[in-house]
Formats: structure tokens, sequence, C-alpha cells
């Protein structure tokens, strides 16, 4: 009896053994591998030319519409996989070009997103149709062509809904727009790029978003309802502060992504991933061929730099210009320290430079327990030199926070509650208070608030603004750029003294945005100087707050955008010299190429 019952308790383990083999054996079957040899791979230049990115393959697999920079303008453009001549479909001047680009199921015609509209254009070209006019960073129609997702303010859908962002369901035309449920997912803010992609089975969607803990990736189970558990993947991934382009593979379970320049295989299903690219270039991936054996790649090489823009009209000069990003760059009053930010450790800091050359970091992820799930998109530091204020975006419980340290290092102090959302701020001239723009809900304030001791002050709704403002030296105003309108169609510029009262306004030479355009006082209060990337090419100009008269000093052309894309506080100061302002650059490079071999045989 003790030999069968031995025998037994044997064959059950041996059992157990067999199943979890054949388990492990399915999964490795079931994922796509990579070619064994990288040096296998095989890439193919597609378009090499100017700035190129974006791409969707059609349905047949035989050719690509793609987006290429020209002249100040973003232009659509088809062409054949076989063919070097490319069709021009569209163009438009919006400076985010087309993006979200994708095929109808027929083959007919291309979606694609334009000014933050959803819009559709046939191939023979032409003005394009709107299909929603709502502010969109995403969309994706499902594979039986009869529902279409996008990523939606709820109260733009409808006024009584609360400040939020998540996804809509609709008909194809637009129509009959309703939220998914449940709607656990839904984000606080929203911003560009984010990613919706409906499998190929259209059994389920992939939504990859910016929430209050930073970038996360989700999967909605389609159709929705009571029943559906949406539930988030790759939890364990630091994104950084993108998030990653993706595409489903033919099975409805796996996908390709691209994040911090490689390329990456995951399962959507038990949350395993793996890289599938070394390349030392920041490789993004564009789209994936109908077979889901080819890959169209964005090649780029672009990066944050520190240049000078001189008040004398010549020619841009580099601060800190390499292959690492460098930018929000601001100097102390009497011109001994610099701070910026930088992620040339691997990951974003504050860094410090004195007037001899010697730099150190003085505000790291090291400073924050908890979540480090976050990055410093925007800092300043005090005209005495002795604080620096600076974003953190992403942390444990708000989007974006605002905080402040010592130049010399130490613990930070959060300004403002936790709850508040910050989208702007910027120093008084005595160093002892900073003005902040910031939201709750439905309900934004504005605030000058004292670092330490001193009393908060409430500003009027009407001091406010979508970029960031500055404050003069003297002390006696706040400049609030602001974004054109029917009475002044480029914008202007509000002061307002620091106890919230306007006393008048001037007009902006160049039209006014939330991002690419920043602002900086003369250290004699007396003019304001503008470096913008909101027209076709990037200039600087200067008005005279007396005579409100505006001169531009210089073009910079088609190919350097000034400002930080990831928010709209992009920093300007004066330099060192005070002979020049002091802007965040990013000069606009891009290619395309086919990968064979990542995919293997599968």
């Amino acid at each position: 009896k003790q030999e069968i019952k031995k025998w037994k308790m044997t064959s059950i383990a041996l059992a157990v053994l067999c199943a979890a083999a054949i388990a492990v054996l399915f999964y490795f079957i079931t994922l796509p591998r990579p070619g064994n040899d990288l040096t296998s791979y095989k890439y193919t230049p597609f378009e090499t030319d100017g700035v190129t990115k974006e791409g969707a393959w059609s349905p047949d697999g035989k050719t690509i519409v793609f987006t290429k920079y020209s002249e100040g303008n973003w232009q659509l453009l088809m062409r054949s996989i076989d063919n070097p001549k490319s069709k021009l479909l569209t163009t438009t001047n919006s400076k985010d070009g087309f993006f979200n680009l994708f095929w109808a199921a027929d083959g007919n015609s291309i979606y694609f997103i334009e000014d933050y509209y959803f819009k559709n254009i046939g191939l023979a070209g032409g003005k394009p149709r709107t299909i929603f006019k709502y502010f969109i960073p995403a969309a994706d129609i499902s594979p039986d062509n009869k529902t279409l997702v996008s990523w939606l303010w709820a109260k733009d859908v409808d006024s009584t809904l609360s400040r939020k962002a998540t996804l809509f369901i609709s008909e194809t035309d637009g129509s009959k727009t309703r939220a998914y449920k449940p709607d656990t997912f839904k984000s606080t803010d929203m911003f560009t790029p984010e990613y919706i992609h409906f499998s190929p089975d259209g059994s389920k969607i992939a939504v990859c978003l910016v929430s209050s803990k930073g970038i996360e990736f989700w999967i909605l189970p389609w159709p929705d309802g009571p029943g559906a558990s949406p539930h988030k993947i790759f939890e364990n991934i630091d994104f950084k502060d993108v998030p990653p382009k993706f595409e489903w593979l033919a099975d409805s379970k796996n996908i390709v992504f691209s994040t911090k320049g490689y390329l990456w295989l995951g399962n959507t299903e038990n949350g395993e991933y793996r890289k599938i690219s070394s390349s030392v270039t920041k490789e993004s991936l564009a789209t994936i061929s109908p077979d889901r054996k080819r890959l169209l790649l964005e090649e780029s090489t672009e990066n944050y730099d520190i240049v000078m823009l001189p008040f004398d009209g010549s020619p841009l000069k580099n601060i800190k210009s390499s292959s690492i990003n460098e930018y929000s760059a601001t100097v102390s009053r009497d011109g001994k320290s610099m701070s910026y930010v930088t992620d040339k450790t691997g990951t974003e800091e504050i860094w410090l430079e004195d007037e001899v050359g010697n730099e150190y970091p003085v505000v790291t992820k090291a400073e924050f327990a908890g979540n480090t799930n976050y990055q410093f998109p925007a800092a300043e530091i005090s005209p005495d030199g002795k604080l620096i204020a600076y974003f953190r975006f992403g942390g444990e419980t708000s989007l974006r926070d605002l905080w402040v340290s010592n130049s010399e290092g130490g613990k930070p102090i959060a300004i403002l509650g936790d709850s508040l959302v910050v989208t702007n701020f910027c120093w008084s001239p005595d160093s002892k208070s900073l003005y902040t723009n910031s939201f709750f809900g439905n309900k934004s304030y504005y605030k000058i608030v004292p670092i330490g001791n001193g009393k908060t002050i409430n500003l009027p709704d009407s001091a406010n603004t979508n970029a960031r403002p500055a404050w003069s030296p003297d002390g006696n105003w706040i400049a609030f750029p602001k974004s054109g309108n029917s009475k002044y169609p480029i914008g202007r510029i509000l002061l307002f003294s620091t106890n919230g009262k306007m006393s008048r306004s001037v007009n902006s030479p160049v039209h006014g945005s939330a991002v690419n355009y920043n602002i900086a006082w003369s250290s004699d209060s007396k003019f304001l100087y503008i470096a913008s990337s909101t027209e076709k090419e990037s200039r600087l100009d200067v008005i005279d707050i007396e005579t409100g008269k505006s001169r531009k000093i210089a073009d910079y052309g088609y190919d350097v955008i000034f400002g930080f894309d990831q928010t709209q506080c992009s920093i300007a100061g004066i330099s060192r010299d005070g002979k020049g302002l002091l802007v965040s650059a990013r000069f606009r490079k891009g290619s395309l190429y086919f990968l064979d071999g990542a995919l293997g045989n599968e």
C-alpha cells in the first residue's frame, strides 16, 4: 500500500510538471520571437529627406501614408512601398501637423487628427472632412467599421459632466456619443500624444495615456458594460514622460511598442514583455504591415538644447548642445548661477552651473521618497540665486505639482496643496513669492504665494494665461500672454499690477500659444522679449512697454522650435552677459525606415 501511494504521488507530481511545461511551451509558442541574431535585422530607408514622421500602412500592404515638414507646413503624403515618388494629399500650417493616422477598413480613405479635430480624406486628396469638432488627441475605428472610439474631455460632450478626460464611444460619423463604462481609467488632464487601438479581432481596446501617476497602459474589453473589467498592464515599466506608440499583432494578444528609443514585444494577457531591438538611435514605431511581419520606424535624433538668441540679431549661439536633453535654463540676477534640467545621468535632474563652469545636480529623484515615476519639465532659479522652483510631473497624487529647493541642495518644499494641478509659475523679483496658476476639477486659481512666512494674494480670474507669465524686475507688473480671439486675432499681453488690477495691454507681434511662446523682461523692465515658434519660422521679437510698439529682431528658420513641448510653462531668461535670451531649442530631424526580421517568421 505504501508503494502504491508513493507511485500515485509521483504520478501526480509528474502530471503537474508536464502541465506546467506545456503551459510554458504554449506561452513561448504564442509570443512571437525576435530573430536570434540582431545583426540579421535589415533596415531599409523609406524616406530620409527632410523631416518625416508618422505612418499608416494600407490594408492591402501596398501603400503608406506619412507626414513631412516642408518650409513651414506639414504635408500628408501617400506613396507605394515600391515607388520613390509620393503623392500630396493635403497640407496644414498647424504646428503639430497630422497625427494618429490610420486607413479606413476598405482602403479608400485615411483618418487623422489635425488641430485636434478628427478628420478623413479620400485618396484623391483635397479638403479633409471634419468628423469631430472636439479636442481629440487620439481616436480609432473598430475592425467592423461600426464604432468610433476617441479620447475626449467629458465636459466637451456634456457641459454638466466633470472635468475628466475619458474614452467615448460613437457611431463612425461622430453621432450618438457616450462614455465607455466603466471608465475606471479616466484622467484629470489631457495631453498629446495618447494612443488608442482596437485589437484586430475587435474584442478589446488598448489605451495608453497620461494619468495622475504617470503613463498608464490599459486593456478595455469590448463591448463595454457592467460586465467589462478594464485593467492595467505593464505597470512596472517606466515609460518616462511620453506614452509609447504601439500596434497590435495579428493574434490580438501581443503588441509591439516603442519607448526609450527601443522596440519592445509585450503580451497583454500576462504582462510579459521584452526588448526586440538594440539600436543606438532613437527608434519609434510608426506602423506595422498588415501581415504583421514588417515594421516602419521613425528614427529621430532630436533632443533639447539650450541656446542664446542675441539681442543684436546675430545667429543663435549654443550654450549647451549635445546628444542629451538640456532645457529650461535661467540665470540669477548677478549672473553667477544658472539652473537647467538635463537627463545626462539617464534620468531627469535639475543641475546648477556656477560662474566658472562647475556643474552639479541640485534636485534628483533621490530627494523624493516613494514613487519615482516623474520628471521635471520646468525649473527656474530665483533672482537672488538661492532657490529653484520647479514642476514635478506625474507624482504620487497629482499630475503636476510645484516645489522649491535650495540651490545648494536639501529637502524640497511643496508649494500649494497636493490636490491642485499647477499649469505655470514665475518668480517675484525679490525672490520671496511665486505667481501660480492652478486648477482642481472645474475651478482655476490664480495666486501669489509666499515662500515661507507671508500672506497669499488671490488674483481675479482675469489674471490668467495659457502660457508662462513673467514678473518685471522692478516688481511693478506681471505680463500674461493671451492667445488670439475675434477681437485680437494674433493675441496680446496683459499687464497686471501685483494687486491683480490690470493696467493695460500690448499687442503680441506673433500668435499667442500655450507652448512655443517664451517671454522675459529686460533687466530695466522697459522691454519684453518674445522667442516664438508659433509662426512658420521661429523668431525673436521685442516690445517697448512704454509705446507698445514691437520689432522683430531675427528669424531662425523652419527647423528649430523654441520652448519645451511637454508643458505650457516654457522657461526663458536673460543670458549671463545680458546680451541675449536663453531658451530651450529643438531642431527638427527625422526619417522613416523599414525594419525586417524583428518579428521572426511569425
